[in-house]
């Protein structure tokens, strides 16, 4: 009955569902699906009927298949440096209820995340009518390998002083399970908008593409590869931000000299606020680069150029279809992919140059709960 349980899994994770989307999505044959939800239903584990939302015109309205009782609600917890944003969504993508919780730096363990699902209960508990919760899904700032924890940023014995917390030191699912009452799945954070991108987003039509995520703490990349997230024998994989770009460069928060990592963040809004001589925030950067800034429209084709260099390396070895770039704003998404073709043009063979698009995210700075229901839909 395995199969009947993967549809029951997928049927759970999603508002309603039609019998060929099952189908695809498990790839499974269609007459196989047919006959399980037919199954299914007479056993009173599904329900089917038409689409309220479906064609309004001639013909019969599409049917969805859907888990009996109330609807089903997620909970996205995306922690970074001060605070954790918490969203809590329906499986349609329809953000319910979202809030910054404060954080603090210190914190490593369950109890950082433990006030963002207390809130998610809270929320979900005020909108019963709309449906019940039943997964969690946390993002995290640093690499993270399943039953490990967060990996590769300690040198000795002793943490690094970094920009975010070391989450986590040890895997703690079985502790968020027990306060959340529901499944819990951890992923870098990066990952998990780059899941939202192949969901939903720019990544659809392409199952190996690079997702480049830019933001004031520096660049994350997610890797997909035959329709699937590569993560690596260690969690570390796709962190371009650890490409050594300057030999005996500064010491990277990862152990290394002149990581990619160095060269942005804090090291970029720097150059930025000494040519305004004031404090130049990353959002002001991408507003004042969107609003036709000439000095920061350059920066940002600048880093892209910068971003591009050892992007064109790894396009060489690895020859995805394209390459998704999202700041959170879709104007400066475009300025950083004009630098990164110009490199990519430059340093990476014709064909590679040629044949892979660079394009800017379709969910600009929104990916992470199109990428945290993909994942509770993928999690067994």
């Amino acid at each position: 009955m395995e199969t009947d349980e993967r549809i029951v899994h997928l049927v759970t994770h999603t508002d309603g569902i039609g019998r060929a989307a099952i189908a695809e999505v498990l790839e499974l044959p269609v007459p196989t699906v047919m006959s399980a939800i037919t199954r299914l239903v007479k056993r009173g584990v599904l329900t089917e009927t038409a689409d309220a939302e479906g064609r309004r015109g001639v013909g019969r309205r599409p049917r969805v298949v859907r888990v009996p009782g109330a609807a089903n609600l997620i909970g996205v917890l995306v922690a970074g440096p001060g605070h954790v944003t918490a969203r809590l969504a329906t499986y349609g993508g329809e953000i319910l209820a979202v809030d910054s919780l404060p954080l603090d730096p210190g914190d490593a363990g369950p109890d950082a995340i433990a006030p963002g699902i207390a809130w998610l209960r809270q929320q979900a508990g005020a909108r019963a009518a709309a449906g019940r919760l039943n997964c969690v899904v946390v993002g995290v700032p640093t690499p993270f390998q399943a039953g490990v924890g967060s990996t590769g940023h300690r040198v000795g014995s002793e943490p690094q002083q970094m920009r975010f917390p070391t989450y986590f030191e040890s895997d703690p699912t079985s502790a968020l399970v027990e306060l959340a009452g529901v499944p819990v799945l951890i992923e870098n954070d990066v990952n998990l908008a780059a899941l939202g991108e192949r969901s939903v987003g720019a990544g659809a039509e392409f199952p190996d593409f690079l997702y480049l995520k830019l933001s004031a703490h520096g660049i994350g990349c997610g890797l997909f590869f035959g329709g699937r997230l590569v993560r690596g024998a260690t969690g570390y994989a796709g962190e371009l931000a650890h490409v050594q770009v300057e030999e005996n460069g500064r010491l990277c928060a990862c152990g290394g000299r002149g990581c990619l990592s160095t060269r942005l963040g804090p090291a970029l809004l720097d150059s930025v606020s000494s040519a305004y001589n004031r404090p130049i925030s990353f959002d002001e950067l991408l507003e004042l680069a969107a609003g036709g800034e000439i000095g920061p429209a350059r920066i940002l084709r600048d880093v892209g150029r910068l971003i591009g260099r050892p992007l064109a390396d790894v396009c060489t070895v690895i020859n995805p279809g394209a390459v998704v770039v999202d700041t959170g704003l879709g104007g400066a998404d475009e300025m950083i992919a004009q630098g990164v073709r110009e490199q990519m043009t430059t340093f990476a063979p014709p064909v590679i140059a040629i044949s892979t698009r660079i394009m800017p995210s379709a969910h600009p700075g929104h990916g992470e709960v199109h990428g945290a229901i993909a994942l509770a839909r993928q999690s067994r």
